[in-house]
């Protein structure tokens, strides 16, 4: 079997790209490829036959309720596992591109609130 070559042109991009949208589209339309390189463990327990859901929209004003300049947490998916539980995990996936000294902060505050609104585990991710 012969190696597969894909090129690419190069893209530039202007300073004001919004590089959070980029993540967030790459996340959303190549999950289980995203779930398989940075959560190897995870992608073997999740039956992604029975699908996933995008949950962002709905949570933000729930799980987020005092917004003071971006506090959004980028991706929430709902997934089935495996091991036959009628369980879900939600996968928190953040996205930071700079320096933010209260990033942990955050990061725990979006996993609380995602834990006690649902009791179920959590699986935060952040790039």
């Amino acid at each position: 079997m012969g190696e597969v070559l894909v090129l690419e042109k190069r893209v530039i991009y202007s300073p004001g790209t919004d590089y959070d949208a980029l993540w967030k589209k790459i996340i959303s339309e190549l999950f289980e490829e995203f779930i398989l390189f940075f959560a190897p463990d995870l992608y073997e327990a999740i039956d992604f036959g029975k699908g996933i859901v995008f949950l962002e929209q709905e949570l933000h004003k729930v799980i987020i309720k005092h917004k003071k300049g971006k506090k959004i947490a980028d991706k929430i998916v709902k997934v089935s596992l495996k091991n036959g539980e009628e369980k879900y995990v939600f996968i928190h996936i953040e996205i930071q591109g700079k320096k933010d000294p209260d990033f942990s902060k955050r990061m725990f505050t979006y996993f609380y609130r995602l834990f006690d609104r649902f009791q179920e585990n959590i699986y935060s991710i952040a790039i």
